[in-house]
């Protein structure tokens, strides 16, 4: 029987901030937050989300006999914050709000225990692959230091993280984009995404190529976060993780939900499928 560890614990908590603000969040808030040393931290993990409310959510590692003492900074470090610097709503939010059932919960709220993201390996070493996660935090922070982003810039980083693991997948990944395509097949049809794709051809064509040069080793300067970043995930899929697994933890890190997620299914299948046509053959496919 596996013994529990009982010397540290798991906080999973929730600031409810607006997309819009999620830049200043960040920057402003739990960077400086995190490099306070707050008692008892030994680790964190950060993702995105809308449930309930545009949120970031925080798993943090705390000592266990600190806990207490970890979350009163916690509570009064953002309670400072949002004095400082208040979450607001933009027109966007106003008309969602219309028309809900349900009330998200409100801007500049702290929440504890009600969303969690903690990735579990289904194989393997789970320390190195949580570990993954903590290092994909902080190149986030580098990713998204300069400019201001939204699920849709997340989105964005989604795309671009998922072919760069597919395209340096070898056989492995060759597999995974068959079985993709015959999984978002139903999903293209309901969803209209085959419009979408053809409507936003020229864009999805530039990232394909700009993944293509990453891989090669000569990506333009302005990709070198994102080049960095990818690097993660793309040594530790030479390993042979469950590429589906990996590929579904990234997009709930992200904060994409699931109908983002089929689009991003079907254009990066679509993308693959078409540039292989051109092509006979690119890092084994």
């Amino acid at each position: 029987m596996m013994k529990i560890d009982t010397q540290e614990r798991w906080l999973f908590l929730s600031i409810f901030y607006p997309q819009h603000q999620w830049h200043d969040l960040l920057l402003k808030g739990l960077y400086p937050f995190f490099n306070s040393s707050p008692p008892g931290l030994k680790d964190y993990l950060i993702h995105f989300g809308t449930n309930k409310g545009d949120h970031v959510g925080l798993s943090c590692l705390v000592s266990a006999g600190q806990c207490g003492a970890f979350i009163s900074r916690f509570n009064d470090f953002f309670t400072g914050y949002f004095q400082s610097i208040p979450g607001l709503k933009s027109y966007n939010d106003e008309l969602a709000t219309t028309e809900q059932v349900y009330m998200n919960i409100p801007f500049n709220t702290l929440c504890h225990s009600l969303h969690q993201f903690l990735p579990q390996a289904a194989t393997g070493d789970r320390a190195a692959y949580r570990y993954l996660w903590s290092q994909s935090t902080k190149q986030l922070y580098l990713a998204f230091e300069t400019d201001p982003f939204d699920l849709e810039d997340l989105f964005s980083a989604s795309l671009y993280l998922t072919l760069l693991v597919l395209l340096d997948g070898g056989v492995d990944a060759r597999a995974y984009t068959h079985e993709l395509g015959k999984m978002v097949e139903m999903d293209a049809v309901r969803g209209g995404y085959d419009q979408r794709y053809k409507e936003a051809g020229g864009m999805l064509n530039e990232i394909y190529e700009d993944c293509l040069s990453i891989i090669r080793g000569s990506p333009n300067p302005r990709l070198k976060a994102i080049a960095d970043w990818s690097l993660l995930f793309r040594n530790y899929c030479a390993l042979g993780p469950n590429l589906p697994m990996l590929l579904s933890h990234l997009y709930f890190h992200l904060g994409i939900p699931v109908n983002g997620r089929g689009i991003i299914s079907y254009f990066t299948q679509q993308l693959m499928k078409t540039h292989f046509q051109k092509s006979a053959s690119y890092n084994g496919f």
